[in-house]
């Protein structure tokens, strides 16, 4: 009997994007046990392309840097208390309460 639900699929549309999504990451076992995610994705629209960098951490800590022909334009983040925004012509080094966390280190990961 149970083998007849194993294969079974949900009509939910969600439910069936959510249960691919699990598997593509090894399934919710291993999403548990992981302690920080790092996503790299592209981002196409009509009139321009970019790259993004995500990585979060279970602590609370994100960043999510953008990148146009391989230049940061724009990065924001929190360090599980406070929100920040880092316009392009910013300086990464005037971002100091973060620079301590190294998940969420300007310096850390290159552009993609």
């Amino acid at each position: 009997m149970l083998g007849a639900c194993v294969g079974a699929r949900s009509k939910d549309p969600l439910a069936q994007i959510i249960a691919r999504n699990t598997q593509a990451r090894g399934g919710a076992a291993a999403i548990e046990q992981a302690k920080a995610v790092l996503i790299r994705m592209r981002i196409a629209e009509p009139k321009y392309k970019m790259d993004g960098v995500y990585r979060a951490t279970r602590g609370g800590g994100m960043r999510i840097d953008a990148y146009m022909a391989g230049t940061r334009v724009y990065s924001e983040g929190c360090d599980g208390r406070h929100a920040w925004d880092l316009p392009a012509d910013a300086k990464t080094s005037s971002i100091t309460h973060i620079e301590t966390n190294p998940v969420l280190n300007p310096d850390e990961f290159a552009p993609p």
